[in-house]
């Protein structure tokens, strides 16, 4: 197993023969001079000469014996300690925890210690002499490989192979191999010392399946996570965070990312005081985004053991706007409910002062205080005025409801509406025919049309257009969700635009609430809107808003289509027959939750889509594309550069490419309001799936 050592070298071997020459030339030399010198006469010198020959013989024997005699003793001592040796080393391979394993030059199996029985299950006596039975078929040639290598001199250190054991399962093994020499030189055998890694490796396999379990849960959680260091610096962070702050992990491991998240100081304070006391307790935040957009969110801070952090937080920006809306209806009803009952009881009184007024004032035959009582029942006309407004924003006003064609309505309408708003505001009045029918009481919705002619007439004092529209229109499912007041379904609108200054996005959710108003002292009660919203609410509907400074505002009421009216598909429906398309579009709208719907519906047919969120960067893929656009679908609106700008720039450089606007505000509003010319591609929001897909389809086909 192991090379021999010796302790005869060349010079032990050779040391016998060199003496015996050395003691017979002394000898020789020195009984020679000896005889000479004392002169003896030949038989004398005959007799010395046979005397010197038998000493010579007998001391050299002697000599000779004990050089034998002691070269023999080395070698048995040699001998004893290379046994001593060998039986050391093999207690000390029976006693090695790592199986030990010694084959012959044909794989044979000459050494298998005990750790090797643990390890595999065969004895030694079931693998002496029989050729390795731990190679299992398919690992036949990659151990004849090794072998070879070994063969040709090379060493196996740490190399990871797997081996079979007596019960068929597989072991990890790194093992550490070597060829072993024989005195002259000559290869006898190889040693392989092995490693059992079967435990260590299940466990790193699955160490790494249960990461990969983690990751793929932590980048599929709707939940942010990050991890942080000891010092605050940012780790690691999920998909999820990624996507709602903008940045990657690279990204914002290369940026002072507190800045740009929380670019208010005392915010910023805030959060890292936070960060420092790792409380386990939920606080909120507000977050900018990369696009600069606000996040609120809520935040929990875990500290580990090496001082490092996990924050996981969830942002709660829909769940709050959604509580606003939830608090401002819940506000509206109790109000609502407050005004009935005042507006209720108030009638009653003036019921009262009426009806003693009336008779007071036939008894009463002096003409002053006629006037006087005359000017009573003035003030109660105005009184009993002022309930039915109340009665109507708190939906406790009795209706006679009819079904009701809105187009004729408004028609019947149009000479009051002209001596209402004046000369200096022209009324366009553009209807959609056919017209679903709609159950509604006719006067409460006159009493809308008037009210919201009169304030878009009071929003221009120096005179403008009034645009009136109508329209049929199917509410889809995700247009409820993001309006839950709105159930789905099939509408008819009602739109009235105005060109004036527009409403403050502060006031905008305040503008139906009763008392309100943002006319001068004595120029209004305030009533106005929140009746309009009372009648709408009462009739079934639904009233949006839809308005920026210096853009003028549009009103929109959803009333429901009457339920024994004909159904009639309108122009929007039907368009799951429409053709898949292959052109590529691209989609530019600032607004991300309606960018998300447009690239999802128009690459669900087929279409190539590039998305933007503001006008430069779409000028930016543009230039970045190397194919054709066939269509570019944009928001009129957007900061910056407003989608006509847009259009205008990249028209320029693709003369070619076709052009669909979408807005929320009303076609034939922006058309006369000069923000379009006439004959350009509209498409009006809210708008289902299939109404885009349609008019898509409509624009690119169109020569």
């Amino acid at each position: 197993m192991t090379k021999p050592s010796s302790s005869i070298h060349k010079w032990s071997v050779l040391k016998i023969p060199l003496i015996y020459f050395a003691i017979s030339v002394c000898w020789i030399l020195f009984s020679d001079l000896l005889m000479a010198s004392v002169g003896l006469d030949p038989e004398r010198i005959a007799l010395v000469s046979i005397l010197k020959g038998w000493a010579f013989v007998l001391v050299t024997s002697l000599i000779l014996w004990g050089l034998v005699y002691r070269h023999t003793q080395q070698i048995l001592k040699a001998n004893r300690d290379i046994n001593a040796s060998r039986e050391n080393l093999l207690a000390i391979i029976e006693a090695s925890p790592l199986p030990v394993i010694e084959l012959d030059l044909e794989g044979r199996v000459l050494l298998w210690n005990r750790s090797a029985e643990r390890v595999f299950g065969w004895t030694q006596e079931e693998t002496l002499g029989h050729v390795l039975p731990t190679v299992a078929p398919d690992k036949t040639s990659e151990f004849f490989e090794l072998l070879n290598l070994l063969k040709m001199g090379e060493k196996l250190e740490g190399i990871s192979i797997r081996r079979m054991a007596k019960n068929g399962v597989m072991r990890d093994l790194h093992i550490y191999s070597a060829p072993v020499h024989d005195a002259s030189g000559r290869m006898t055998s190889i040693v392989s010392i092995m490693e059992d890694v079967t435990t260590r490796e299940k466990a790193r396999r699955d160490l790494i399946e249960h990461k990969e379990i983690l990751q793929a849960i932590l980048d599929n959680a709707p939940i942010m996570t990050a991890f942080l260091d000891p010092n605050g610096g940012l780790k690691w962070v999920n998909r999820a965070w990624e996507q709602k702050m903008g940045w990657t992990l690279d990204e914002a491991r290369q940026r002072h990312i507190i800045e740009d998240l929380y670019p208010d100081p005392a915010m910023r304070e805030r959060v890292r005081e936070f960060i420092r006391k790792s409380e386990s307790k939920w606080s909120e935040f507000v977050s900018t985004t990369r696009n600069g957009d606000p996040i609120l969110a809520i935040w929990i801070n875990t500290r580990l053991s090496d001082g490092s952090r996990i924050s996981i937080g969830l942002d709660i920006t829909e769940r709050k706007r959604l509580e606003e809306q939830l608090l401002q209806a819940q506000k509206m009803e109790s109000i609502g409910r407050l005004a009935g009952g005042v507006a209720h009881d108030f009638n009653n009184l003036l019921m009262v002062m009426q009806g003693n007024t009336e008779f007071v004032l036939n008894r009463v035959k002096d003409s002053e205080n006629i006037e006087d009582l005359e000017s009573v029942l003035k003030a109660v006309e105005r009184a009993t005025a002022l309930t039915h407004q109340l009665l109507a924003f708190s939906r406790r006003q009795i209706m006679q409801v009819e079904t009701v064609d809105l187009n004729d309505l408004i028609e019947s309408a149009g000479e009051m509406l002209k001596r209402m708003i004046g000369e200096d505001v022209e009324c366009l009045v553009t209807p959609m025919a056919p017209l679903w029918k709609v159950r509604v009481d006719p006067q409460q919705i006159e009493h809308v049309l008037f009210n919201l002619a009169v304030n878009a007439r009071d929003a221009m004092p120096n005179g403008g257009h009034l645009t009136i529209e109508t329209a049929n229109v199917a509410l889809d499912s995700e247009y409820a969700h993001a309006h839950p007041e709105a159930p789905s379904g099939d509408y008819v609108m009602l739109a009235v635009s105005d060109m004036g200054g527009g409403i403050p996005p502060e006031i905008v959710d305040k503008i139906f609430e009763p008392f309100f108003t943002t006319k001068p002292k004595g120029r209004g009660t305030g009533l106005g809107l929140s009746t309009v919203h009372g009648i709408v609410k009462q009739s079934g509907g639904h009233i949006f808003v839809y308005s920026e400074p210096g853009k003028g505002t549009t009103i929109k009421i959803y009333l429901p289509r009457a339920v024994d009216e004909p159904a009639r598909e309108p122009a929007e429906r039907g368009s799951d027959t429409v053709t898949a398309g292959h052109e590529t579009i691209l989609a530019v709208e600032d607004a991300e939750g309606v960018l998300a719907i447009l690239e999802r519906t128009l690459s669900s047919r087929g279409y190539s889509v590039i998305t933007a969120q503001s006008g430069g960067d779409a000028l930016t893929m543009s230039r970045l594309h190397d194919g054709r656009i066939d269509l570019l679908v944009t928001d009129l609106i957007m900061p910056g550069m407003n989608g006509k700008e847009l259009a205008n720039q990249l028209s320029e450089s693709r003369p070619e490419t076709k052009i669909l606007f979408i807005s929320g505000y009303t076609d034939n509003a922006i058309v006369h309001h000069g923000m379009l010319d006439e004959g350009v591609n509209f498409l009006q929001k809210p708008f289902t799936a299939p109404a885009l897909l349609a008019k898509v389809r409509e624009v690119l086909d169109r020569d």
